[in-house]
């Protein structure tokens, strides 16, 4: 866990700047003015309007994606946002993971023998966003996962 959010401010900043920090928001619980409770929800995307309305697109962990008004939602319980690898909702996890190893895999691909600090950082923030374990899963091709580690070895 990075840290707690404290309002849809937070979680848009953290969806819209999902490169940069990395993670995703779980909900513990997300009820709808309707009676409907899901647990272990993932924001997928959040969109703020002129007024400051907000629509918030969530998947659940049976893989169902729900698109609702912010004044459809009635409870949010313990929104956290966390590492791709530490999310409970399995189905969000995966695509998110997937998503991550795809643009790592391009990201060591167009920057192949470039060692700048500012590569090494941005594959210390995805490895330590999916996890070692899973990029090491993911079966790199061996000029990328050598890069990887000498990276992560500078680093």
């Amino acid at each position: 866990m990075l840290y707690t959010v404290n309002g849809y401010k937070d979680i848009y900043t953290v969806v819209t700047n999902e490169r940069k920090v990395g993670g995703a928001v779980e909900v513990d619980e997300l009820r709808l003015r309707s009676g409907e409770v899901f647990r272990n929800v993932v924001i997928m995307s959040i969109e703020a309007a002129e007024k400051g309305t907000y629509m918030v697109g969530f998947v659940t962990e049976d893989g169902r994606r729900y698109i609702a008004h912010t004044s459809d939602i009635s409870l949010m319980v313990q929104p956290t946002h966390k590492r791709v690898k530490d999310l409970r909702n399995p189905v969000a996890r995966e695509e998110l993971m997937k998503r991550r190893l795809k643009y790592l895999r391009r990201f060591l691909e167009v920057n192949e023998g470039n060692d700048s600090f500012l590569i090494r950082q941005e594959v210390k923030q995805l490895v330590s966003d999916i996890g070692f374990e899973n990029v090491r899963l993911a079966e790199l091709d061996t000029p990328q996962m050598e890069a990887l580690q000498t990276t992560l070895r500078i680093a």
